[in-house]
């Protein structure tokens, strides 16, 4: 958050924190992205788990966002 407060970039629209981190809840997160239209769609997404890496991959793909072309999901 400092990184991106210091370049002016920081915006809590892009940030969405899960409960569960499960695969259900990464398909409502990337869901909840598509739906935002007030911004720019992000080039990156970092999620906390595989499920939610997959879930997140699989709402994308089904949408028609290529994976790395597009976007990149990063996971820990």
């Amino acid at each position: 958050q400092v990184f991106m407060k210091q370049k002016k970039i920081y915006d809590t629209r892009l940030i969405y924190s899960g409960q569960r981190f499960s695969y259900a809840e990464g398909c409502q997160i990337a869901q909840d992205m598509l739906d935002c239209k007030a911004m720019p769609f992000p080039t990156a997404i970092f999620v906390a788990n595989d499920s939610m890496a997959n879930a997140v991959q699989s709402i994308l793909i089904n949408n028609g966002i290529r994976i790395p072309e597009d976007v990149s999901i990063i996971y820990r």
